[in-house]
């Protein structure tokens, strides 16, 4: 026979029977449709008709590409999906998959491809993309990309400044953005409020999750403006916060002002003067000027409040003008309006000791004070003068009084007979104990936070009365703080940087962060288990025993393993069961009785529990020669059962009493035995 391949030359085979094979290697032949031609010659010479065949080669998958977007590009919206595919017999079509080869989707295209996919029906991150190009000879191939997707915009939150702050060339700026994917850009535009559309100025912000930055307004013209936090992330998406400002270099919001006592109010005996103030930076005195003469310096306490008690000799009988001042760091003098009083320096007084004006009280604390008559020495000899004169008067109109007996019922009358405490600016008013000496119980529980002014109110045994003021703060609401960065499980090298919120609705005073080596469950006590605690007991089934129990559901359920002893004659009796006694015991609560239901607050530190459960011990000796184990039903009271609520340990102590019914199994005689046991319980926390 002869063949050929396409339109080469023939070549000759000679045959060894009626058939042939003509074996051909694929690295010597290419790609595309080819043809064999073959004809056969006969033993005469005889050549017969050309057979044609045709046939396809394709050495290799048909390659595509990815080339828009990018794998460091984040996508939104409809975005098209473009990319070359190759192949040596040609492209006939190609698809493409977002849902993880489930389906595939035609492309626009054959060697250069596109795809528009709408990303809106997928989620924000990164997702695969396979594309499956086909060639001339329906030969299929495989590529595999990723696509990062956002269609969820930043958040940002500016907590300061509040609208309409007054700025005098700084603006502190406060508050956290985030993102699902990357922050690209965080930008804040200055504009002003004439021409809300051109910037005035534009200040690149770090793109941490906290915002904390102060900005310089110098050079801009007095005005109203407003200013956008505007954050874009990688997909451009963008989110924009605003808030109105006023700049005002001439502007201070500094001030100093006297709280007590009031402008006209009638003063007599010890005089007490209280006052705020509100500063750029906390001066380091304040000073008190009386009839603008500078009588004392006082240092402010770290919220603003000051207190001065005035010397009994300060002050003369008569009309006088209080006035308070400070200097800021700009050096100038911040003064308070005047207050003019009436004094005597012979009268009632009342005063407060535990706490002074601005303080924050604790739960439930007693208000603590005192009060008296100041009689200063030129009124003492006045009043002395004035007996002898009455006593000389009366001698010559052939009477006689007692000058001792006078004195004695002036100071009888000048007696405390009353404190009482009102909590509401005077309409009702409630008995302090005590008189001299005084102290009222603020039931804090039953407050609302905020400021807390009491009036106190002093009333003696010859009808006279003192008034005086004290503003309090109650806050009864803890902080909240949250970490933003990092996330749990990180992992971080030489630096860590930690961003977190801290908020209070009154002020905070410190942010700490504690890194502590090891996991955090090492450092907390599973959710369902409410405390710990031992104890120590005697009599019962053992002459003594020790125990650790734990407690759950609100202390109510206590489950608790002990060790006792019991010796084999106790008193003198033989004991069936005895040795070194190992238990196990589970009580949960049937009835609590708080006292302080009953007796009021003040008594909430003590109460009883009742309770019931099952005790089971191994005694590792018998009259039988083999250890057993019983078990028994108890019923326990614990009283008295004392509280102490300003410990974090061991803040709970307890006397029980308990009564155990053993169930005896009948290797000699069997039945039920009784037994009571006392011991002292306290809590670890």
């Amino acid at each position: 026979i002869h063949y050929r391949f396409d339109d080469g030359p023939y070549q000759e085979l000679v045959l060894e029977g009626n058939s042939f094979n003509l074996p051909v290697k694929l690295a010597d032949t290419t790609d595309n449709e080819h043809r064999i031609e073959v004809y056969a010659v006969d033993i005469y010479g005889v050549q017969g008709d050309p057979v044609v065949r045709k046939y396809r080669i394709s050495k290799e998958e048909p390659k595509a590409e990815i080339i828009s977007p990018t794998l460091d590009t984040t996508v939104r919206g409809v975005v098209e999906i473009s990319g070359n595919a190759s192949d040596a017999n040609g492209i006939k079509e190609v698809y493409l998959s977002f849902d993880n080869a489930v389906t595939f989707n035609k492309c626009t295209g054959t060697e250069t491809w596109t795809y528009r996919l709408d990303t809106r029906n997928l989620k924000s991150g990164l997702h695969s993309i396979y594309v499956k190009p086909v060639d001339g000879y329906d030969i299929s191939g495989f590529y595999a990309g990723l696509i990062s997707i956002d269609n969820t915009p930043p958040q940002v939150m500016l907590d300061v400044p509040s609208d309409m702050t007054i700025s005098r060339g700084n603006l502190a700026l406060s508050g956290r953005v985030s993102d699902d994917t990357q922050l690209a850009t965080c930008d804040a535009v200055i504009f002003s409020k004439l021409q809300p559309d051109k910037a005035s100025r534009t200040f690149a912000l770090p793109l941490d999750p906290v915002i904390q930055q102060t900005l310089d307004l110098s050079g801009l013209p007095k005005g109203e403006y407003g200013i956008r936090i505007v954050v874009r992330d990688k997909a451009g998406n963008e989110t924009v916060s605003s808030r109105d400002f006023i700049l005002d270099p001439d502007f201070t919001d500094e001030m100093i002002a006297i709280a007590s006592p009031v402008r006209g109010e009638f003063l007599a005996g010890k005089l007490r003067v209280q006052g705020f103030l509100k500063a750029n930076r906390l001066p380091s005195a304040v000073n008190l000027l009386i009839d603008g003469v500078d009588t004392a310096s006082i240092t402010p306490k770290p919220n603003g409040w000051f207190v001065l008690d005035l010397p009994d000799d300060a002050l003369t009988e008569g009309s006088h003008t209080l006035l308070v001042r400070y200097t800021n760091n700009e050096n100038k003098v911040i003064t308070s309006e005047p207050v003019t009083i009436n004094y005597k320096p012979s009268g009632p007084w009342l005063l407060v000791n535990a706490f002074s004006s601005g303080d924050y009280i604790p739960g439930r604390p007693w208000l603590k004070g005192s009060a008296g008559w100041y009689l200063a020495l030129a009124d003492a000899e006045a009043e002395s003068a004035a007996d002898m004169a009455l006593v000389s008067e009366a001698t010559q109109k052939g009477k006689k009084i007692d000058p001792k007996a006078m004195a004695r019922s002036r100071e009888q009358g000048r007696q405390v007979s009353l404190i009482e405490v009102s909590l509401d600016n005077g309409r009702t008013f409630l008995p302090a104990e005590g008189t001299t000496n005084w102290k009222f119980r603020l039931e804090t529980q039953d407050y609302p936070e905020g400021l807390l002014p009491l009036l106190l109110r002093a009333t003696y045994k010859n009808g006279e009365r003192s008034v005086s003021k004290v503003i309090l703060n109650l806050d009864k609401t803890p902080p909240s703080i949250s970490i933003l960065h990092p996330a749990e499980g990180g992992r971080f090298n030489q630096s860590l940087k930690v961003y977190g919120i801290a908020k209070d609705d009154v002020n905070l005073a410190a942010v700490k962060v504690v890194l502590r080596q090891g996991d955090k469950a090492g450092y907390q006590v599973p959710a369902f288990i409410q405390g710990l605690y031992i104890e120590s007991g005697a009599l019962g089934e053992t002459l003594y025993n020790a125990g650790l129990g734990l407690t759950f559901f609100d202390d109510n359920v206590k489950l608790q393993a002990s060790y006792g002893y019991t010796p084999e004659y106790n008193n003198g009796e033989q004991q069936r069961f005895y040795g070194n006694v190992f238990s196990g015991k589970l009580l949960a609560n049937v009835a609590a009785l708080p006292f302080g239901y009953f007796f009021g607050p003040d008594w909430n530190f003590l109460s009883a529990n009742l309770a019931v459960g099952a005790k089971f011990s191994y005694f590792t000796q018998t009259a039988s020669g083999q250890p057993l184990i019983l078990s028994a039903v108890v019923g326990q009271l614990e009283f008295p059962r004392f509280h102490f609520d300003r410990l974090s340990y061991f803040s709970t102590l307890s006397l029980y009493s308990e009564i155990q019914a053993w169930f005896i199994s009948a290797e000699v005689s069997g039945g039920i035995a009784y037994r009571a046991s006392f011991g002292l319980r306290s809590s670890i926390f």
